[in-house]
């Protein structure tokens, strides 16, 4: 059942009456796109809402460019192409500041919502190859020619929250859907090696910020998540690391979406 052609809240009341789920899963192609680095900014938020976004771009939809408008549009319909195509992390975190009302200096590297990073992909979005810009954060040197190569979504740009129930979350992980989130942070996640579980902080007082990161399955057996992160190929288990479904259903979360 498509969760684009009923009421939302129907979908998850059905959610709730279903019980059987694999022990394990991880969504289909996961690592179709390659792991970014956002290195020493803060722009976990274009990191996370890229992957899902390029995610549906690679595996749901097909990218068409338009010769009349000269712009890259996606096709409902997969075909077998065979160029992937990905959006501009760093495009995502320019234009998501933007409309966070923090873009009035270029280089303020201080963050954004994930609202604002979702809002983003409806008209903002860039293929990374033309986004040329040298840093992770400031106006590419080409960016008044950079109307021609964005991507117009006819498709794929509704986001839905996702309420912290662990059967819904599972039914949409299942269903292939990616979910975004945010975390309140202590010191582990920088430390945590291959195997390890990220286990929810004791208290506020642990929490050292917040931090962007999308889940794309879970292990049954570890009662845990497997998520991916934006801390490059070297990190935890290429990328991807466990985090306790306690931590995920507590309070140290928010901005639970999917995009569809």
């Amino acid at each position: 059942m498509e969760i684009d052609t009923i009421n939302k809240k129907q979908y998850e009341r059905i959610i709730l009456f279903n019980t059987i789920y694999p022990k394990n899963y991880f969504i289909k192609d996961y690592d179709i796109v390659p792991i970014g680095k956002q290195n020493k900014t803060n722009n976990c938020v274009g990191h996370a809402v890229s992957y899902l976004i390029n995610y549906q771009i690679n595996t749901i939809y097909t990218v068409h460019k338009n010769d009349q408008t000269n712009l890259y549009e996606l096709i409902s319909e997969k075909n077998n192409q065979k160029e992937k195509y990905f959006v501009s992390a760093s495009s995502i975190y320019y234009f998501a500041r933007k409309s966070d009302d923090i873009e009035s200096n270029d280089n303020a590297d201080i963050g954004t919502k994930i609202f604002y990073g979702l809002e983003s992909i409806r008209s903002n979005m860039v293929l990374e190859k033309y986004w040329l810009s040298n840093r992770h954060i400031s106006k590419p040197s080409n960016y008044d020619s950079l109307t021609k190569f964005k991507i117009n979504l006819s498709y794929g740009n509704n986001f839905f929250s996702v309420p912290k129930n662990l059967k819904i979350i599972k039914n949409y992980l299942c269903s292939n859907r990616p979910i975004i989130l945010g975390i309140n942070i202590n010191d582990q996640i920088f430390n945590l090696k291959f195997g390890q579980v990220l286990k929810c902080p004791k208290n506020l007082t642990e929490i050292k910020g917040a931090h962007a990161i999308v889940l794309i399955g879970y292990i049954s057996e570890l009662n845990s998540f497997v998520a991916r992160n934006s801390f490059g190929i070297n990190y935890c288990a290429q990328g991807y690391f466990l985090i306790s479904y306690n931590y995920i259903l507590s309070s140290f979360t928010y901005d639970l979406f999917i995009i569809v």
